[in-house]
Formats: C-alpha cells, structure tokens, sequence
C-alpha cells in the first residue's frame, strides 16, 4: 500500500531539484594562455561565484526550512477549513485513509500535525501542495469507535524528495510552508542567471503577475460576486442544515481586507468548497493549492464563484 503512494505521489514532483544541480556547476570559459581576457573571466567566476553561493543558500535553506511531518491522503482542504472523521470499530486500528496512509493506533493527542495531501480530481494523483492539520477534536466512543476533528492551518508544497517511510514503516513528507500571502510558486527554486533569456522572461511574467492595479481589481471584484453567490445560496434554500453559511463563516472568520489578496482567494475557496460540503459549485481547492501567482489564486477564486452561481441560476 505504501508503494501506492510513493508511486502516485512520484508523477508529482517537479524537477527543480536536477535544476539547481545542473547550475550549480561552474561554468566559467577556460582562461587564454596569453592573458588577454582576464578580466572577462574574473567578470564571468565572479558571478558563477555568485550563483553558485546563491545555490549553496536555496540547498542549506531547503534544509532549514523544511519540517517532516506525518502524511495523511484524503481531501484537498484549505486553512481553517474542519474536517470531522468517524472511524469505526471494525477491524481498523490503524485509521486507515488513502494511499496507504493512516492516522495511527489509539488516543491522537489535541494538537497533533499531519501533512493533508488531496487528489488531483481529473487523474486521481496525490497532489504535491497541501495543508498543515492539527488534530482538534478527538472522541473515544462507547462502542470504542472514534471521532477526529482536524482544522487545517498553514498551506505547503510538499519537498522534491517526496513521500518516504520513517523508521515505523510511516509514511511521512516534508514540507515547506507558503506565506500566507503568497502563492505556492514563491517556493519555487530555480532562478534562472542574470543577463539570459530566461531571467528577463520571469522578470516581465514577475511584473506582469505583481501588477497591484489588476490583483486590486481581481479582490475588488470578489465582493459582489460573493453577495450574489450567498442571495443564490439562501433564497434557492440550498443549505445543507440550518445556518449553514453561518456555522462555516464561524469556522473562517473575517472576509479578509480587500488588499490581503492571497488571504482573500482562500477565503473565497473555503466558503463555496466547505466541510460539510454544500454541493453548489465545483470543486476548486486543488487548484487554488497548486495555483503558481496570487494572481492566478484570485482567478480561481472569482470564476469558482461565477462557475457556481450560474450554476445555481439554470
């Protein structure tokens, strides 16, 4: 079982790992015997110095920022998102969810973390962004059958190494965790050097992606679509159980301000793919995990509610 996961995981990884590598060579030209040139050379090993002493920091960073924790496959959830498990008494101590992870054997202490991993919804694959849960909840019933709360807190992008089995034969990852006002894209390692096509090409996508004017407008717009969703949502008597928009607005607190653009998005996510479910729009929160730019998290988020709500409107 564990296999299945190393193995739907594996199609996952990007290889930003083989990238740094392969830069980290030298690649200054050999110098002329005639010493002409030298300053040419001096030029060009002091900047592979350069990238070389920044691929030593994005590898000793890549170690300092990278926490194991216990893997669990199951839903792509967002932060602040609740997700209450049952497990029952039949003949599954362990817990057991997908992939061939499980939550483990006997009481789970209040606080404990896990790495929640969802599936891609168009191939199944394990996805390699997700969210830190804590356990919150944890009820042993009468009939020895338990209930788990998790609450999910930070969102991650999951190590290029990948998923590995501890010394208990566990499956664990490690994870690195995204601001939470930035996408997963701002983890990504590879910078391409100063002066070559590649750099001026992120350089203009970078400015292009940060432009305050259009993210302003993207957030900005989010307000009415949200009010129409939430007319759709109440009048059509879509809730699943009485005040059902409330008990998850409970869960997520504050809209967040209109200039906290990240924060927005997944705020946005969590609301129309709540737990419980309401089953008025698709589902977006993979997407929003695996979303490169704040620009593209705030895209997902505003056609998840025009999605819905003409959905709701036929």
């Amino acid at each position: 079982k564990n296999n299945i996961m190393r193995s739907s995981c594996a199609h996952h990884h990007h290889s930003c790992s083989s990238t740094v590598a392969s830069s980290t060579s030298s690649s200054s030209s050999p110098s002329s015997d005639d010493g002409s040139g030298d300053n040419n050379n001096n030029n060009e090993t002091d900047m592979n110095m350069e990238v070389l002493k920044l691929r030593m920091e994005q590898l000793r960073l890549r170690e300092t920022e990278t926490t194991p924790l216990r893997v669990l496959v199951l839903d792509a959830s967002l932060p602040k998102q609740r997700l209450g498990l049952n497990f029952g008494t039949q003949g599954d101590a362990k817990r057991s969810l997908n992939c061939g992870t499980s939550m483990g054997e006997g009481d789970i202490p209040l606080g404990t973390k896990f790495a929640m991993l969802g599936m891609s919804p168009t191939n199944k694959k394990v996805l390699p962004c997700g969210v830190e849960v804590e356990v919150t909840q944890f009820e042993v019933n009468e009939d020895g059958s338990t209930f788990v709360e998790l609450t999910g807190t930070k969102r991650f992008k999951i190590d290029e190494q990948g998923p590995y089995l501890d010394e208990e034969e566990i499956p664990h990852v490690r994870v690195r965790f995204i601001d939470d006002d930035k996408a997963c894209g701002s983890l990504d390692d590879y910078i391409p050097r100063p002066g070559t096509d590649s750099f001026a090409m992120m350089e203009s996508l970078r400015e292009l992606v940060d432009n305050e004017e259009a993210l302003h407008e993207l957030s900005t717009d989010l307000d009415d679509l949200l009010e129409k969703w939430e007319r759709l949502v109440v009048e059509g008597k879509r809730e699943q159980q009485p005040n059902h928009l409330e008990l998850i607005k409970s869960h997520l607190g504050e809209f967040p301000d209109v200039k906290s653009f990240a924060k927005r998005a997944v705020w946005v996510c969590s609301y129309i793919n709540p737990i419980p479910s309401l089953g008025v729009a698709y589902e977006i929160r993979p997407a929003l995990l695996m979303a490169p730019t704040v620009g593209d998290m705030l895209r997902i988020a505003k056609a998840g509610l025009e999605l819905s709500i003409t959905k709701m409107s036929n």
